[in-house]
């Protein structure tokens, strides 16, 4: 027979796979005129690390201290426990429902009043705790909490006291609902959303349903309210002169302005009982697939998205209203249309910040099994009947909670879970709750229980097919795809440097209608302050909290930092998917204007124009557009002053009044004309070039040392600055993306392996030969990997006109396969500082690799070395910049201008340096600068989540050439 144990009705609770017991059944969320009492602050807390050492009930007392504690807040965040971030694999063995015997527990205790106004009834809600809770409310059980990002409610009407309410709430860190909530984020534990007590007057409003439906071919809005109370209820919509109407059943409201992501437009819902009276903003409209399209209104929507953590470095998954405002905002300025709540619903106030400032979005159910794909999803929960109800409930405390919001338009199931029963007996229960929203799943391969046609990471000559509408006859009928929109859920992983590529999906989403967008991965890093032992603060990511398990810097993979610093992706991103394009023809004296809106014409815009050169001189004034319909393009002429010959022509599209979101003059996009060739620069030397004495050769006001060496026929002064070089470089400190995590799959070998099979770090140089020939000094060379047979013969001709010209020739022998990091010249600034100021002509302020960019303009920019660099969580190769002329101020206030075009890098850090720091704090302190003069380099792509760089952005082994000037001027 089974001996009992102390711990088996705490084990019995943690391996239970059911729902929530003892609580309330969902319903949605709307604020009323009855009394709330937030029960936010400080509360007490008492954690142990392994369960099973906490007293049997959480009131008695043990030898384990009280402390204070932040609700909301996460305990490994306030002092108890550590992070540990994984993407998808479990931190325990995958043996559901077991829990593993390291389990820490947290009690916590607050001691509260309650006034009359609760005495009638009352309910205690909790909006997210992790993992599972149990609740007591003056030492009586209420009920037990599974579903950590979910909204529960527990009745607590009758058990109230006026003074000195004990509440007490049991929170585990693992649990049987740990293996569905494997979510790529950090495991973080506790009350990490609001508490709340709620007043329940009698009859008052128990729930509230509202159907706002928008018929676009009459125009007329239609709503249906559905309030559950046992008084009698009557509704207004003063807006609308709709007043102090009763009954339920759909209601003819007249003509109305459709809600859409681009015009987000919201009434007020006056809903009343005799004792309670609810408020609410709903939005009027219609979401349908219509001809293979997903529609809002009727027109098919465009998703201009981005997967959405609830995120923040120092409190971790708990966020603030302001905070979720911030992020919005920064969306909407950044022309970002749609969220995908990844992975599960998001704090409330995503929803009514949503509503308001305009974004579709994809609200994604508290399932995720990820791990599971490890060991083939055997036991997969989501295809257990013993989790089924357990994942109903999941779902129906999504939808419940949140139907009565305009802006979401698709349910999602869940994330990487693979097929399951249960979660086709979630669309099905969708379905009959909620008939007004279709269904989105990405990972059963058969999409029999998604309305949808979703993918993730997926290569642009796939998505090609899709759109074109051949995928399916290839795979024979294998899915359920045909005559389904398409959208990838996931894509553009914007992890470290990137994503690159961005273009080409774009592309194709505007030649295909049945490719409706996607959602790149992600918004913001998941990096946490820490703070190393010597007082540094950084942002960590996995593993710089000790966890022996986890997944490093794969944490770190957003358009924007933790602390929500813009990334060069969000502005490559803001550009490609901006909602009007303008092509701009300099010699034609023209601009094509096309409006990409789905249903915003572009009277809200107004258009300026502005010359600039290299004189940094220009013009500028507004363009006189006329109003284009969505879809409409039209070309307009450039007045005269627009048209002066050598000059870049700028047009922007920008609000012409303050919104919600966006001050008056916000660029929404801009286009510039074509960038002229700069005149070459000089072939004739025009000052002698001579041996002068033993070692040198003097170039011009150069001098190079001609030693036996490394440095033989190397760069030692320019005009009196010391300056030192070139060496090439074929090799970079690799990128995420570069080290390609998931390229294999796409059959891809990860740039960096390559580069490391091939030796590119460790080039070695042989001089051939060195000779002066008409003040020209002219030094061939060949560079050559260890290991290899392979090389480049480098020809570098140095004379000086006007300043030191370098012409570099170089020409790959071998049997090279694959491509190459870069191929450049370095050359080292000893003495100066990455505080020294530098300007620019040429593309910027971002980065600019052959498929990234696209966020950049041409002209003159300032900035310091410091600020060249962009500050990733894992420290790699960036800040590349497309140049004409560079001018960098040295230590002595003199300039080092150099002149050529081509990608040029400038750092305190070589290259080995830069790779080999994990984090942006361990990068040495440096007393030189290093300038890459680079004649070619490789793209950047997604391999990190995705496919890597595209052909057309890969720098293969050929044949290269480039000039530079380099002077310096006082």
């Amino acid at each position: 027979m089974d001996l009992p144990t102390d711990t088996a009705a705490l084990t019995a609770v943690l391996e239970d796979t059911g729902p929530s017991e003892g609580v309330l059944p969902p319903r949605a969320r709307f604020a009323t005129d009855a009394p709330v009492r937030s029960l936010n602050g400080r509360w007490e807390l008492r954690w142990v690390p392994v369960a099973t050492a906490a007293p049997e009930q959480p009131w008695e007392e043990t030898d384990q201290v009280w402390a204070a504690v932040d609700v909301p807040g996460c305990w490994q965040l306030q002092g108890f426990g550590a992070p540990l971030y994984t993407s998808s694999k479990y931190p325990f063995p995958v043996d559901p429902p077991h829990v593993p015997v390291e389990n820490p527990l947290g009690d916590y205790r607050l001691l509260f009043d309650a006034g009359p106004e609760f005495d009638a009834g009352a309910r205690l809600r909790f909006d997210g705790v992790d993992c599972l809770a149990q609740v007591w409310l003056n030492r009586e059980l209420l009920g037990t909490l599974r579903g950590s990002r979910l909204t529960h409610e527990l009745d607590v009407t009758g058990r109230l006291r006026a003074t000195g309410n004990e509440l007490l709430v049991r929170v585990v860190q693992w649990a049987a609902g740990s293996y569905v909530e494997d979510q790529d984020q950090w495991w973080l534990s506790g009350i990490f959303r609001d508490v709340d007590l709620l007043a329940c007057p009698p009859d008052g409003l128990a729930d509230l349903e509202v159907d706002a439906d928008y018929d676009p071919a009459t125009g007329h809005g239609r709503i249906d309210v559905r309030a559950t109370s046992t008084g009698p209820v009557r509704w207004s919509l003063p807006g609308l002169d709709l007043l102090d109407r009763e009954g339920s059943g759909p209601v003819d409201v007249g003509p109305v302005e459709p809600w859409s992501a681009e015009h987000p437009v919201l009434h007020e819902l006056v809903v009343s009982t005799p004792t309670e009276t609810a408020r609410l903003r709903v939005g009027f409209r219609r979401v349908t697939i219509e001809d293979g399209l997903l529609r809002a209104n009727g027109v098919p929507i465009r998703f201009r998205g981005v997967n959405r953590h609830d995120q923040d470095p120092s409190t971790g998954r708990t966020v603030t209203r302001e905070a979720v405002r911030r992020d919005l905002v920064m969306m909407k300025r950044a022309n970002i249309n749609a969220v995908r709540t990844a992975h599960y619903p998001p704090t409330p106030y995503l929803l009514d910040l949503a509503d308001e400032l305009g974004l579709w979005v994809v609200e994604e159910g508290d399932i995720e099994s990820h791990g599971f794909v490890l060991v083939d999803y055997r036991r997969n929960p989501c295809d257990d009947p013993a989790w089924r109800d357990a994942l109903l409930d999941r779902t129906a405390r999504m939808v419940q909670r949140d139907r009565n919001h305009a802006c979401v338009v698709l349910w999602s199931l869940g994330n990487e879970s693979g097929p399951g029963a249960n979660l086709a007996a979630c669309t099905e229960w969708i379905k009959a709750a909620d008939p007004t929203r279709p269904v989105h799943y990405e990972r059963d391969p058969s999409y029999a229980y998604s309305d949808v046609y979703s993918l993730m990471y997926t290569p642009v000559e796939r998505v090609e097919k899709i759109g074109a509408g051949t995928e399916e006859a290839e795979l024979e009928g294998k899915q359920q795809t045909a005559g389904k929109p398409f959208i990838l859920c996931e894509y553009a992983h914007a992890m470290g440097t990137g994503p690159g590529g961005l273009s080409e999906y774009e592309e194709l989403f505007d030649r295909y209608p049945r490719l409706q967008g996607g959602f790149v991965w992600e918004w913001c890093d998941h990096t946490l302050w820490h703070t190393t032992d010597d007082g540094h603060r950084f942002l960590a990511y996995g593993g710089d909290f000790g966890e022996p398990l986890h997944d490093g810097s794969f944490a770190a993979d957003g358009l924007v930092s933790s602390d929500r610093v813009v990334r060069p992706g969000l502005e490559d991103y803001r550009r490609v998917i901006a909602p009007v394009r303008l092509e701009v023809d300099a010699d034609r004296g023209t601009v094509l204007v096309t409006n990409r809106y789905d249903v915003a014409s572009t009277a809200g815009l107004r258009f300026c124009w502005r010359t600039s050169g290299a004189d940094g001189l220009g013009d500028s004034g507004v363009l006189d557009v006329p109003v284009l319909a969505p879809g409409e393009e039209a070309t307009v002429e450039l007045p005269v002053r627009a048209r002066p010959a050598g000059r870049v022509v700028t047009v922007s599209a920008e609000t012409a009044v303050a919104t919600a979101w966006a001050e008056e003059g916000h660029e929404i996009a801009f286009g510039q004309s074509r960038v002229e060739d700069a005149p070459p620069l000089p072939s004739v030397p025009d000052a002698p070039a001579h041996v002068a004495g033993e070692g040198r050769v003097v170039v011009g006001a150069a001098e190079l040392s001609t030693r036996p060496g490394p440095d033989a026929f190397t760069l030692a002064t320019l005009s009196g600055l010391a300056v030192h070089g070139p060496r090439v470089g074929m090799w970079r400190a690799p990128t995420d993306n570069d080290l390609g995590r998931n390229m294999i799959r796409f059959g891809q070998t990860p740039d960096a392996d390559h580069w490391q099979s091939m030796e590119l770090r460790q080039l070695a140089t042989r001089t051939l030969s060195a000779r002066l020939v008409d003040d020209v000094l002219e030094v061939r060379q060949r560079v050559a990997p260890p290991m290899r047979d392979v090389g480049v013969d480098v020809v570098l001709r140095w004379w000086w006109s006007g300043g030191l010209v370098l012409d570099v020739a170089a020409a790959p022998f071998g049997g090279w396969t694959g491509s190459w990091a870069r191929f450049g010249l370095d050359l080292e600034l000893p003495g100066q500082q990455a505080d020294r100021p530098l300007r620019w002509l040429g593309s910027g302020p971002g980065q600019d690799y052959p498929d990234t960019g696209q966020g950049n303009r041409w002209g003159w920019h300032e900035s310091t070395v410091e600020d060249w660099q962009v500050p990733y969580a894992r420290p790699q190769e960036n800040g590349v910049r497309r140049c004409r002329r560079l001018e960098l101020q040295v230590a002595d206030g003199r300039r080092l201008v150099v002149e050529g075009d081509g990608h040029v890098s400038l750092r305190p850090w070589d290259d080995a340096e830069l790779d080999a720091a994990a984090h942006p704090h361990e990068l040495p302190t440096s007393d030189r600068l290093v300038l890459g003069l680079q004649l070619a380099v490789h793209g950047i792509g997604t391999g990190a989540a995705g496919p890597g760089v595209l052909p057309h952005s890969q720098l293969t082994p050929r044949a290269l050439s480039a000039r530079y000037r380099l002077s310096v001027h006082g």
